[in-house]
């Protein structure tokens, strides 16, 4: 029953942010005249669907996505008609093509800016836990996402901290020169203890998690958007700039897989944010948004940036690529990432049920 639950709140979320995202192509190829035939949440098997105008509205049974199917898009169509993709210009093509990432970068903007009007977390400041090392001792004795740092103790819980602030969290595990701590977190509305024994990395002894601050912050309504804006900027750099580390990890033998989450992991933190309230869950799915977009802009068969990418070979060699060759391209760029999605997925229930 857990797990479905995860499973529903996943859908609820990406059903968000994928309709958000297919919108942007939809609206974009309306904009150039284009014919657009079929818009749809998820992939087939069609469990319903509508007709409205010209367009088919569809709701299809596999949940990882979506798709606008605009006429001529295969490139397979010769004829004048001067509502296929194929017979509008390279530039009304690419602007169809990168509406979807804007739109999701533009929902992700919307969605922060009412975050900072709804206000964040409470009068009490904590440290917060964002992310676990894989294959650290945090990550080990069970420690996750989300968790509220209540206090830490010394071995055999001596000399109590509570409610410590990043700066004394750490300084407490590294002058405790690799004696074991315990670490008391708030998760949803249980107290936690986690015995972890720290290990040197570099100079100083660590536990391996990234840490932030939880406090109250709400702002007017100006503020809310000057702060949505540059919040989404910052996200957005960070997003790619993780999106680079996790490929140089290909070339490095980094533990990608280890790094990446799926659709039970994403529900997992869907969970812990709602804990949080409102505005982290806004948040949260505001930065959902942002990797999608990103994603998609990554230029990869298949994906919006793998289209642009051909669109630009198009433009320079000054003729089309075969349309075969490029739905062969995708269709296998698509096989990899839904078996990439599959294994991932895999991992993530794995992780959930020896928790």
């Amino acid at each position: 029953m857990d797990l479905i639950i995860l499973i529903l709140r996943f859908i609820l979320v990406l059903l968000v942010v994928v309709v958000v995202h297919e919108a942007g192509h939809f609206f974009a190829a309306k904009s150039m005249g284009m014919r657009v035939k079929e818009f749809a949440f998820g992939f087939p098997p069609r469990l319903f669907s509508f007709i409205k105008g010209e367009t088919k509205y569809s709701f299809n049974l596999v949940p990882l996505g979506g798709y606008v199917l605009i006429d001529g898009e295969t490139g397979a169509e010769t004829t004048p008609d001067p509502k296929l993709f194929t017979n509008k210009s390279k530039g009304a093509q690419a602007w169809v093509m990168f509406a979807g990432p804007l739109m999701n970068i533009v929902l992700a903007f919307v969605l922060m800016s009412i975050s900072f009007m709804v206000g964040y977390g409470n009068n009490k400041s904590q440290t917060i836990i964002l992310a676990t090392e894989p294959n650290n001792p945090a990550e080990v004795v069970g420690l996750q996402a989300g968790d509220r740092i209540y206090s830490i103790y010394k071995e055999n819980y001596i000399d109590p901290t509570y409610n410590p602030d990043i700066d004394l969290f750490r300084s407490i595990i590294a002058k405790n020169n690799g004696s074991p701590v315990t670490v008391e977190v708030e998760r949803g509305k249980e107290i936690k203890n986690f015995y972890i024994t720290p290990v040197k990395n570099g100079d100083d002894y660590k536990i391996g998690v990234s840490l932030g601050k939880l406090e109250a912050k709400k702002l007017g309504f100006f503020p809310s958007i000057v702060e949505g804006f540059k919040t989404t900027i910052q996200m957005t750099w960070e997003t790619i700039a993780g999106f680079g580390k996790l490929i140089g990890g290909l070339f490095t033998g980094g533990n990608v897989k280890a790094s990446l989450t799926g659709p039970v992991g994403i529900a997992k933190q869907v969970t812990t944010a709602s804990d949080f309230g409102f505005a982290y869950l806004l948040s949260f799915i505001a930065l959902i948004s942002v990797n999608l977009g990103v994603l998609n802009l990554f230029p990869f068969p298949a994906l919006d940036g793998g289209r642009l990418l051909f669109l630009l070979i198009e433009k320079i060699k000054g003729s089309r690529i075969n349309p075969k060759v490029g739905n062969i391209i995708n269709i296998i760029g698509f096989g990899l990432l839904i078996l990439l999605m599959v294994i991932i997925t895999i991992k993530d229930v794995i992780k959930l049920f020896n928790k």
